[in-house]
């Protein structure tokens, strides 16, 4: 992983906690390394790693809805019309 890489750059991670075909424990060493990264950058509010506990392999409205959180708080510019 190139994850140096990526510090520094808004990061969301969001998975289900009752997904068989992806488990979420398949991400813990890419997780802990963005966390590194991102704290070691001094940018650990731009990576988040969320969760829902009863979610299988899907894109839940929980998820929708904390992605367009995260869309707006990070990458939403602000602009002028003159």
């Amino acid at each position: 992983h190139h994850v140096d890489s990526l510090a520094g750059r808004p990061l969301l991670l969001v998975s289900g906690g009752q997904d068989k075909l992806v488990p979420p424990k398949c991400n813990r060493k890419f997780v802990k390394k963005c966390k590194a990264s991102y704290a070691k950058a001094g940018k650990e509010d731009r990576f988040s790693d969320e969760l829902e506990d009863e979610a299988g392999h899907k894109f839940t409205d929980w998820m929708r809805e904390r992605t367009i959180e995260w869309v707006v708080r990070w990458m939403v510019v602000e602009t002028s019309i003159i």
